[in-house]
């Protein structure tokens, strides 16, 4: 635990090396003091298919969505969600030429439902 899972707009990718992105959020998350290393798994997830607003200008988005186990508090939470955007904008590159909306939203897992084992052949 966490879980990270990076969505990211389908006009970036061409702009954007996505694996880059992921290492700076997932370093972010690393570096926290909230997790023990091995528990952060991290993903990057292209969105071929998305609309932003109504005015037909175009946009990009990369959104964070975070799932932790309950039990952080509200404060540790903000800490996470800022962190993960402050890395993400710093991902970036300069000079897109159209907006990119950047976002990070916390969710808890019931600790009671969650399941997790390790697979060792």
């Amino acid at each position: 635990m966490p879980h990270l899972t990076i969505e990211i707009s389908a006009n970036l990718e061409s702009r954007v090396a996505s694996g880059d992105l992921l290492s700076v959020a997932h370093q972010a998350l690393l570096l926290s003091g909230v997790f023990d290393g091995p528990d952060v798994k991290s993903r990057v997830v292209p969105r071929n298919q998305f609309r932003i607003g109504a005015s037909g200008v175009s946009e990009g988005f990369v959104h964070a969505s975070l799932e932790l186990l309950a039990g952080r508090t509200e404060v540790v939470r903000q800490q996470l969600s800022q962190a993960v955007v402050a890395a993400l904008m710093a991902g970036l590159p300069r000079g897109m030429g159209f907006p990119v909306q950047i976002s990070c939203d916390v969710r808890e897992m019931s600790r009671e439902c969650y399941s997790k084992a390790i697979y060792i052949e």
